[in-house]
């Protein structure tokens, strides 16, 4: 009976922890960097299929800037990096990058964390982002969403509200959670 007893008080601290830190861990403004892999290829009819077909071109973008959460679910991001396009003949190809993105979070359990932003690089001019973080205790790890085939997403990139391109886009960014 006490070993029951124990497990029930030890199940309940952890849970009660659990809830108790959690709305919190999401809240602040946060450095980040992220190296991110853009393949592009052609919308069609302002549409992006389930693949992407057709010629495509590859870049890398390296980023760093501030993720801010409101612990209410709501982020922004603020970032600065470098494009570079793969493979690269002449340094004039490659150009700065900045983007302000804006969306929700939601977390889905202790250590998992679901984002859903638009992120804009000029007026009028966005991409629409699905992807997940895993929470660490010093980090939110953040990777490319996947299907449950394994495949990734398409995303669209608007111009104008107007699909112009399609991509997969593979992230790699790591959120430091000490400001």
């Amino acid at each position: 009976m006490n070993r029951t007893i124990l497990f029930g008080v030890l199940a309940l601290s952890s849970m009660l922890a659990a809830q108790t830190t959690n709305p919190n861990r999401l809240k602040g403004d946060f450095p980040f960097n992220e190296t991110l892999q853009i393949v592009t290829g052609p919308a069609v009819n302002n549409a992006c299929g389930e693949t992407i077909s057709g010629p495509a071109t590859q870049s890398v973008l390296t980023n760093t800037g501030i993720w801010s959460f409101d612990g209410a679910g709501h982020v922004s991001i603020l970032d600065q990096g470098m494009l570079v396009p793969v493979p690269t003949t002449d340094a004039s190809q490659v150009t700065p990058s900045v983007a302000s993105c804006s969306g929700t979070y939601a977390l889905l359990d202790a250590d998992t964390v679901d984002f859903h932003y638009d992120c804009s690089v000029a007026p009028g001019v966005f991409f629409r982002v699905h992807t997940t973080g895993k929470i660490t205790k010093s980090n939110v790890l953040v990777a490319v969403y996947h299907r449950p085939d394994g495949s990734l997403d398409v995303t669209p990139f608007y111009v104008n509200n107007t699909i112009v391109a399609c991509t997969y886009v593979a992230e790699n960014t790591v959120i430091s959670l000490k400001p």
